[in-house]
């Protein structure tokens, strides 16, 4: 393995600290979800439209919240990741808080 990848991969679960749920508001503490990572394995997305994909995503989303009994899903990502930032403006997500070059997300279902 790759000893960058290690460091780099340390150095971001490091920065992961500071960005804790503390940031949210008192009345949503009790009933709100925060994923940290979604992997999307692309190889099986690529065939796939625009609108379908979100669809799927949306199912996902809706599935978990309901399951863990939340009413609000918080997301976060790099302001880098522009395919990310396309699909949140796409589905008004909102924006909840800037830490750095992190965006965190909210939407109530």
């Amino acid at each position: 393995m790759n000893p960058f990848i290690i460091l780099s991969n340390i150095n971001f679960l490091i920065k992961m600290f500071d960005k804790s749920s503390f940031y949210l508001k008192k009345k949503t503490e009790q009933k709100y979800l925060h994923l940290l990572h979604l992997v999307i394995i692309s190889k099986y997305f690529k065939k796939i439209s625009l609108k379908k994909k979100d669809g799927i995503f949306n199912y996902f989303f809706k599935k978990i919240v309901k399951k863990n009994n939340a009413r609000t899903l918080f997301l976060c990502y790099e302001a880098d990741n522009l395919k990310a930032q396309s699909y949140y403006k796409r589905n008004n997500f909102k924006i909840y808080k800037k830490i750095n070059k992190t965006f965190f997300l909210k939407k109530d279902f």
